[in-house]
């Protein structure tokens, strides 16, 4: 019954999308241009995050995203971020995304994210790595009609050859939305609230965490935090944007 309702939620979802797009014409959220939403133009004016940062303090770093000051702090082993997101065209391409359902705006983000990769030089921390999306609880998954980090986890799975795992993790409660909540209330909001339903197949591997957006990481750290009790030798971390 679960399964139908998910189903059912999502048709409604996508059929508003397809009548949304009859009344209402593409144009480009940067700088309105017809017959798409971001235009080519726009997305190669979007900014890459500050290179070598920790995400964590904000400091200098040459690791990959974590300083080696946080990362003996940390139970994630590294750390990529995109671009940043307040007040910034990407904070309007992930909400079309995440609350509209424009499905087709992941190719510019993961763009984005593929781009930040490449000028990490961290393509190998995706060799033999295993790519999970931070999973909704299902509530919250019924009422949306779909988790906006497994659409760009497939992508970015898809653009890496990297084995795509979405029923390994699940959300045992739901929680509140993290938006406005202090870093102790957002560590606590998410505490305990993953569990690995097939630890099996995590042990001794590789597992890159996926999210949209990251604030104080909180969630991709209580994620990352279950997966490596039941074995999971290095976690990444990866997000679309940094608020």
């Amino acid at each position: 019954m679960n399964g139908k309702l998910t189903e059912f939620f999502g048709k409604i979802k996508k059929l508003s999308v397809k009548i949304w797009n009859c009344l209402f014409p593409k144009e480009c959220l940067g700088c309105g241009k017809d017959d798409t939403y971001c235009c080519e133009s726009c997305v190669s004016k979007m900014k890459l995050s500050a290179p070598n940062v920790c995400f964590l303090c904000n400091e200098k770093c040459v690791g990959q995203g974590i300083c080696g000051k946080c990362v003996e702090l940390s139970v994630l082993d590294a750390m990529i971020v995109s671009t940043n997101y307040k007040n910034t065209l990407a904070e309007k391409l992930i909400k079309h995304l995440k609350y509209d359902f424009v499905v087709e705006l992941v190719v510019p983000l993961v763009g984005l994210l593929k781009q930040k990769i490449e000028k990490m030089e961290a393509n190998e921390l995706f060799d033999r790595a295993i790519l999970i999306p931070v999973p909704l609880h299902r509530r919250r998954f019924l009422s949306r009609g779909f988790n906006q980090a497994e659409i760009i986890a497939k992508e970015l799975a898809a653009a890496h050859y990297c084995e795509l795992k979405i029923d390994i993790v699940k959300m045992t409660k739901s929680t509140k939305k993290q938006f406005g909540l202090s870093r102790e209330e957002r560590q606590k909001n998410v505490a305990g609230v993953f569990i690995v339903v097939k630890p099996e197949l995590v042990v001794g591997k590789k597992i890159i965490v996926i999210d949209d957006v990251l604030t104080t990481g909180a969630t991709l750290a209580e994620l990352a935090r279950a997966l490596k009790k039941c074995g999971a030798t290095k976690i990444i971390g990866a997000a679309i944007a940094h608020e």
